[in-house]
């Protein structure tokens, strides 16, 4: 399907079995149990800049919203016949734009805030941590400041960075800056 629409496909039967470099700028999961969904967890923590599209059948909004979180770029209906959709699909992950079900989307969109309710949707911790990234902490320093490991401040913070809509602290201080958030609280 997608080699008619001039992708070069390498298949493998298991996703740790995929190696950066054979077959390709995007991986494509089936799945068709849980376990997969662990897979696309580790595959993304090893290869962040690698896209994940998911290919399920009848893709419901919790699942879909979960593979999102999990990392997944995209996600597809296993019944989308259409190659010219399945390649749109990977052109946009390729490009870094996501692809989801509509439905997915706007139960998605029901739990973002008003421009007006950003504050009341961030915690205190939330944005000092934002604050001193901004005047140059390191994720080290702001960790031994609050009182996490480095490893689950950058969690946090990844977590942070995913409810904002960016993808790492430039954007996240630039999104913070745009909203107002980097003065002092009243």
């Amino acid at each position: 399907m997608l080699e008619d629409e001039g992708f070069e496909v390498v298949g493998v039967d298991q996703l740790d079995a995929w190696e950066p470099g054979r077959g390709g700028v995007a991986v494509l999961v089936h799945l068709s149990d849980g376990e997969s969904e662990s897979a696309i967890v580790e595959h993304v923590a090893l290869h962040p800049l690698i896209p994940v599209i998911a290919v399920l059948d009848r893709p419901s909004v919790p699942t879909v919203a979960q593979l999102v979180r999990e990392g997944a770029t995209a996600v597809l209906d296993e019944r989308e016949e259409k190659s010219s959709v399945v390649a749109r699909v990977v052109r946009e992950a390729l490009s870094g734009y996501t692809a989801l079900p509509t439905p997915t989307v706007k139960a998605m969109a029901v739990n973002v805030p008003d421009e007006m309710d950003i504050r009341a949707w961030l915690s205190v911790e939330e944005e000092g941590w934002l604050r001193a990234m901004a005047t140059g902490t390191r994720v080290g320093d702001l960790a031994e400041q609050t009182g996490y490991s480095e490893r689950a401040m950058f969690r946090l913070l990844r977590r942070l960075y995913v409810r904002l809509g960016v993808t790492n602290r430039t954007e996240a201080i630039l999104w913070a800056s745009g909203h107002g958030l980097l003065q002092a609280a009243d």
